[in-house]
């Protein structure tokens, strides 16, 4: 997995953004999304929601090699997000924590998890699936403290990685928090 993440929601800036990549092979399945404030209308002063930041973009786009051989599986799709995070109940994992500006000289060790729980993904007011496995789990309106963004991808039909990234009451990232979970064999 790789990415990027707005380090900080900052009033500044026209947006507020991250993009998550899931690499299995040679595909790579990509979802953006990008948070903006509401242009106010004509006549009106827009103080109540100049504050506020919306969803205003969320983006999902599969990327195949046609010179993979074999060709990589196709992913399942996350369409019927329920179902699929119903599925994924109980199922073990492990769990890596980066934190910004505290890059480590090589990869954290992995450490068990709670198994997985479909009410530890859906934290947001907006839950949705997409084609290649893709799911998000995100407030359509940011709050004004604390909060967090979950993006999963089921990357076969026994594996499926959550990424959560925490934000402090202060809106800054505290960390990106990536979760492997595997079918029980």
């Amino acid at each position: 997995m790789a990415g990027q993440s707005s380090l900080v929601v900052d009033p500044s800036q026209p947006r507020f953004g991250h993009e998550l990549n899931v690499f299995r092979g040679r595909s790579r399945s990509m979802l953006v999304l990008l948070y903006g404030r509401p242009e106010p209308e004509p006549g009106e002063s827009g103080l109540s929601d100049e504050a506020r930041w919306w969803l205003q973009s969320l983006g999902v786009v599969p990327f195949r090699c046609s010179l993979a051989r074999p060709p990589d599986p196709p992913r399942p799709a996350a369409t019927d997000w329920r179902a699929l995070l119903a599925e994924l109940e109980g199922w073990p994992g492990q769990l890596e924590r980066l934190e910004p500006h505290h890059w480590p000289a090589r990869d954290p060790e992995p450490v068990v998890c709670e198994p997985f729980r479909p009410d530890s993904f859906c934290h947001g007011s907006l839950n949705a699936g997409f084609a290649d496995g893709l799911l998000c789990s995100l407030p359509e309106v940011l709050p004004p403290g604390a909060f967090r963004l979950e993006l999963g991808c089921r990357l076969a039909t026994d594996r499926f990685h959550q990424v959560s990234l925490l934000y402090d009451a202060g809106q800054r990232l505290t960390a990106w928090e990536l979760r492997r979970f595997q079918r029980p064999r």
